[in-house]
């Protein structure tokens, strides 16, 4: 094995450690936020409504438009490995289309048609307009905040 080949292979490793940690931690957020949902709201199951589902999300995307803003080439503030931590790991741990789909499928075979494509639209609107908003926040706060 060559220098070049063993510096590969360390990045790699380095690069699922990060992926593997910001997982755990986006992991971890998502199971707190649907604790104080469920805390502070009334049960899913009686409003009809996944409500933990749907914040996460959203939030989820508005951080990862953040982070790619503060990882991209007009602001460029973080390196590499924090948008992998943050983008691929915390925001991929974090977001839930997976849930988002099965509550979907469950809406759908209740017969709650009209419910599904509410949920699915607002989600759909909403997590590309948080996205956005991440970014555009990041690019204007770059601009406001240098010298």
């Amino acid at each position: 094995m060559n220098y070049n080949s063993l510096l590969r292979n360390i990045f790699m490793i380095q690069t699922f450690l990060l992926i593997t940690i910001g997982g755990g931690l986006g992991s971890a957020a998502r199971f707190a936020v649907s604790l104080l949902v469920s805390h502070f709201t009334s049960n899913t199951a009686q409003t009809g409504f996944p409500l933990a589902t749907f914040l996460v999300n959203i939030i989820g995307s508005f951080v990862l438009g953040g982070v790619v803003a503060l990882t991209g080439e007009r602001v460029n503030a973080l390196s590499a490995e924090w948008r992998y931590f943050l983008a691929v790991g915390f925001c991929g741990g974090f977001t839930t289309f997976s849930t988002l789909s099965l509550e979907l499928f469950t809406m759908l075979q209740e017969g709650r048609f009209g419910a599904a494509f509410g949920y699915i639209s607002v989600s759909i609107f909403l997590g590309i307009a948080s996205v956005g908003a991440g970014l555009g926040l990041v690019y204007w706060l770059n601009k406001a905040l240098k010298p």
